[in-house]
């Protein structure tokens, strides 16, 4: 879509909303209702009626970028210029709360509608910020959806129900093979196809394993394995329990199969 000339209304009384709301809560802050509150009490009002301010402010600045106009038709990345228009209103849920995004759509007949304000504001196609996607992908890495969930619930004014939180964190990892292979494309001496990608893998477990001294008859063992008898002839200082953690050591080829060495690590 070809940017169009847009010219914007002087600035409405949008903001009187949010100038109310802090005057209120400058008043409550200096009156004697909150001269014996808590820290943790002033702390949860600031936090609830802060945010609720700040959701004032996202909306009003909305509605002022609404008040813009086109000087010239919407021409589309088709070349064909959207004639007509129509205003409308999209709910947004936002990390401060929900929000309505008023604006115009240009169409013409036979072509998909553009809506400008959509993409200056690079507005996602569901109804969820690109905040929230974000809180919620790294909040689904550490643990469980509900948990997620439960974390945008207490943490901030969004109101995301289990299903969507899932929908939006797959929506998040579209972007996951177009990221390394745009890297390809920047060090292709380093991530070509004729690279190897190096992977270590170990258990870490371990298996636990027995530290009285060898057997008669097991010299030849040590011999061939010096490490093992300075390992054996050595207590930690913090106890006489050995582990073996077994692992593997590979090598990816994007073009082949995986070629992979098992060993063992001794860790005491």
């Amino acid at each position: 879509m070809r940017n169009a000339t847009v010219r914007y209304a002087e600035p409405a009384d949008g903001f009187a909303a949010a100038e109310a709301s802090l005057a209120g809560l400058v008043s409550r802050l200096q009156s004697a209702d909150t001269a014996h509150m808590s820290h943790s009490d002033l702390e949860a009002l600031l936090e609830q009626q802060g945010r609720e301010l700040m959701r004032q402010l996202l909306q009003a600045h909305l509605d002022l970028r609404a008040q813009a106009t086109t000087t010239r038709p919407v021409v589309g990345a088709d070349g064909v210029a959207r004639t007509h228009a129509r205003h409308g209103t999209r709910p947004l849920e936002t990390l401060l709360g929900t929000v309505a995004v008023t604006r115009a759509g240009h169409g013409a007949r036979g072509h998909d509608t553009l809506f400008p304000v959509d993409a200056a504001l690079n507005l996602p196609v569901e109804r969820y910020s690109l905040g929230i996607r974000r809180r919620a992908s790294e909040e689904a890495t550490k643990g469980a959806f509900d948990e997620a969930v439960r974390v945008l619930t207490t943490q901030s004014g969004a109101h995301v129900a289990k299903r969507q939180v899932e929908e939006v964190v797959r929506r998040a990892a579209v972007d996951f093979d177009h990221f390394y292979f745009e890297r390809r494309l920047a060090w292709p001496a380093e991530t070509g196809a004729s690279s190897d990608v190096l992977v270590l893998t170990f258990d870490g477990k371990g298996v636990p394993m027995r530290v009285e001294p060898p057997r008669s008859g097991s010299g030849r063992a040590q011999q061939a394995d010096p490490a093992l008898s300075m390992e054996r002839s050595t207590r930690p200082p913090w106890g006489d329990t050995y582990e073996l953690k077994p692992g593997t050591i590979g090598f990816v080829d994007p073009g082949g199969p995986v070629r992979a060495r098992a060993g063992v690590r001794r860790a005491i």
